[in-house]
């Protein structure tokens, strides 16, 4: 049930990232992660995204969030043809058109590089989630 204001006190502690293609806003990026959680009704308060990093030549954009299992989120996520890093059986492991290879884990987890891309977005759970992405 949606609520009006994030609970900051629930840790960001379930890193993942999604694909970041070229000539992308963060918020462009992440938006259909919000509008996946929404559609199979598993929300989070609160989602932030971190920075950037590169697999190969396929850019992600690493995020966090409150909720604890984004698995069938992000596999929403990625039927819609963006690639995914998230945590599989203890191991972080991308996913783009198919194909799966390891992500390093420490880099999952690194300090963030960039400053300039750090937001907080309000979450599924908490009502007026889609004001953010509004133009």
């Amino acid at each position: 049930m949606p609520t009006t204001e994030a609970n900051n006190a629930l840790p960001l502690n379930n890193y993942f990232a999604v694909q970041f293609f070229s000539g992308e806003t963060e918020k462009t990026a992440i938006e259909p992660v919000f509008h996946a959680s929404s559609k199979i009704r598993k929300f989070f308060r609160r989602l932030e995204v971190l920075d950037t990093f590169s697999v190969g030549s396929v850019r992600f954009l690493r995020c966090r969030t409150d909720r604890s299992d984004m698995a069938d989120i992000l596999l929403e996520v990625q039927l819609q043809g963006r690639g995914i890093v998230s945590l599989t059986n203890g191991a972080y492991v991308a996913s783009i058109g198919g194909r799966t290879g390891s992500v390093s884990s420490t880099g999952m987890h690194l300090e963030v590089k960039n400053e300039n891309l750090r937001r907080m977005y309000k979450g599924t759970k908490i009502i007026g989630w889609e004001m953010q992405f509004e133009v």
